[in-house]
């Protein structure tokens, strides 16, 4: 089933809280203050069935010059508007500033409700129309179809239901695939049951029980339970009016113009950089840094406007600019906004967010109006490739890109595998994550890797390599360390470097056997041969003029290639000569299951100090463990 949700718009008293009542029987004022003063205050939601079955949500905005912010806020996920002008009135200036936030705020399809027909004669009717024709002209609303109708004596309003199940038909289906976003418009509580928000929900696909974080508190909850239109549901999908009670979350933590969002799927910002318009509605010119309303979503805050490319803005006239808020919020590439005067208090213009987390720009700076253009304009190959470059060496993350909105996730893995066919990118993946590099960066990256293992080498020529944890320290040091284990293993692949363990070298790279080489592992066999089982500490040993690190380097390559053994801390011996003394030891421990340090002692003709090690060697590798002394051991069976 389709789901439609339906905007009024129009001049305070031009019947639009009547005509929900005709179509749908719900009064949708429901507050005392509003029944007292026969005006809408805050907004009205109410929904009714079409009669092909498509569920029609309607939101009644205030038309009050007060109350523009609330207005704004039920624009929000509207599909169409239904624009009203009173037959006995014609357009008034809540009707144009209404025009001018649905325009900036991309809600073009609509039908121009004419009400309060009952009112007048056929002649003035024609009148009235005509002069809005005249005043829609060159707007979006002039193709909007009319519908004539008395919200008293129900004219036209069967007429007004075909025409809105019409323009219903035509309209595109809502993306349910990407992430969930509900912009809160209403927090309440009620008993039994706890916290309770209310919105549209924009995007995606909500489900019961699912994990939520409020947004840009980053409070996380639960979704108890679900409501669309009054009904229990187990999911809601984006174009549906939704209540969500939520677990785990006090109703004083929330607020209108949070956002319920899945975990890590957004941040909070308080920067934007923004296409910004100066709309026909106002004569002022708007200054650069002018304190401004900023409505975004269902949320209103100040903010001031750095304006790019200009030092101010007419009428008419658009530019790049940044909107410094005044409290961070949580918003999405692409959403529309409003900006109002400070005051007096008045529709400027509005624009559309290019990017949510923005960093600070220079003003006329030729390259800072050059990404904004891409990031305006560009294909998600150019914004993904531009993003890449930006983060300069850094590791840049898909969740990095899906939080800031600038591309959903069908868009980031069409754009990452056209670059990457292009070569013009670098991709790799750890766990659920994937991470690019631009050629470029990666490139510079790679060569100082291989700057800094040349270096380690000339400088250690008898180590394997750098260990990983040195080279994520020198190079990777902001990196989670799978990720770079994840770009090590492409390099490796690629055969530009060599991964042993825990250390990195160059691919060529090979320990040189040369005369040191020979030299230290030849002396360090006599000696160890010499003490025969008596054996000897490494550190004991005397190695001439060889510097002891570079001895030590040799020293670590012969006991990884299994030349010598280890048995305790510092003692060491040939691996031979240790295999002798176990061949030795086995016959006893086999015929009696346990031998002790003496019988050990006289069957190597050694002593006592130096088979106390070699138990702790036959124990490490369960020949032997342990029978409740240090002098005896037990065959392990």
């Amino acid at each position: 089933m389709k789901h439609i949700i339906i905007g009024t718009a129009g001049h305070i008293d031009h019947g639009k809280t009547a005509l929900i009542k005709a179509l749908t029987g719900t009064d949708t004022d429901r507050l005392k203050e509003e029944k007292q003063r026969g005006i809408t205050i805050e907004l009205g939601f109410t929904s009714f069935v079409l009669p092909d079955g498509t569920r029609a949500g309607i939101i009644d905005v205030p038309g009050h010059e007060k109350f523009v912010g609330n207005m704004v806020t039920g624009v929000i996920g509207m599909d169409l508007v239904l624009l009203l002008v009173a037959a006995d009135e014609g357009i008034m200036p809540q009707t144009r500033e209404h025009m001018a936030i649905l325009q900036q705020l991309g809600v073009s399809r609509g039908i121009l409700v004419l009400s309060k027909c009952d009112l007048v004669d056929q002649e003035w009717k024609e009148l009235v129309k005509e002069d809005i024709r005249k005043e829609l002209a060159g707007t979006c609303f002039e193709a909007f179809p009319v519908a004539e109708v008395s919200a008293v004596t129900g004219q036209g309003i069967p007429e007004l239901v075909e025409l809105i199940q019409k323009l219903t038909a035509q309209s595109r289906e809502r993306e349910t695939a990407g992430m969930f976003r509900l912009p809160v418009d209403r927090v309440f509580s009620v008993t039994g049951f706890g916290t309770v928000v209310t919105g549209t929900l924009i995007s995606g696909t909500l489900r019961k029980g699912e994990d939520v974080v409020i947004y840009p508190s980053g409070r996380p909850g639960r979704v108890r339970g679900l409501q669309v239109y009054g009904q229990e549901v187990d999911t809601a999908c984006a174009g549906q009016r939704t209540a969500v009670n939520l677990q785990g979350v006090e109703k004083k933590e929330l607020r209108r113009g949070d956002v319920l969002a899945p975990p890590g799927s957004m941040e909070a910002s308080g920067l934007l950089d923004v296409r910004l318009e100066h709309g026909s509605f106002s004569s002022r010119e708007l200054p650069n840094r002018v304190r401004l309303h900023l409505s975004i979503g269902t949320d209103q805050l100040l903010c001031r406007a750095v304006l790019l490319n200009r030092d101010s803005l007419k009428p008419g006239e658009s530019c790049y600019a940044q909107l410094l808020l005044e409290r961070p919020l949580a918003v999405c590439r692409g959403d529309r906004f409003i900006l109002r005067f400070y005051s007096p208090v008045e529709t400027v213009g509005g624009g559309i967010v290019l990017d949510a987390h923005a960093v600070k720009r220079k003003r006329f700076r030729q390259e800072d109006i050059q990404e904004l253009q891409k990031k305006e304009k560009g294909t998600p190959g150019e914004t993904l490739e531009l993003l890449a470059k930006k983060k300069g060496r850094a590791f840049l993350s898909s969740g990095e890109i899906l939080k800031t909105g600038i591309m959903t996730q069908q868009e980031l893995a069409e754009a990452a595998e056209e670059l990457e066919a292009k070569g013009l990118l670098l991709r790799f993946f750890h766990k659920n994550e994937q991470y690019f590099l631009a050629r470029q960066v990666q490139e510079e990256l790679l060569a100082r890797v291989l700057e800094s293992l040349r270096e380690f080498h000339r400088l250690h020529p008898y180590q394997r390599g750098i260990r990983k944890a040195e080279l994520q320290t020198r190079i990777f040091r902001q990196e989670k360390p799978g990720s770079v284990d994840a770009l090590l293993e492409i390099w490796e692949q690629q055969e530009v470097l060599r991964r042993q363990q825990e250390y990195i070298s160059e691919f060529s790279f090979q320990i040189p056997r040369d005369k040191t080489f020979q030299k230290v592992r030849q002396k360090l066999c006599r000696e160890f041969r010499k003490a025969g089982f008596d054996f000897v500490r490494y550190s004991d040993i005397t190695l001439g003029e060889t510097p002891r690190e570079t001895a030590d380097d040799i020293f670590q390559i012969c006991l990884e290639e299994g030349l010598f053994v280890k048995l305790t801390d510092n003692l060491y011996t040939l691996t031979d000569i240790a295999e002798d003394a176990v061949d030795r030891l086995l016959p006893l421990l086999q015929a009696e299951g346990r031998i002790t340090i003496i019988q050990a002692r006289d069957l190597l003709g050694s002593s006592r100090k130096s088979i106390k090690p070699l138990f702790e060697y036959m124990d490490s590798q369960r020949i032997t463990r342990k029978n409740g002394t240090e002098s005896e051991r037990e065959a392990v069976l």
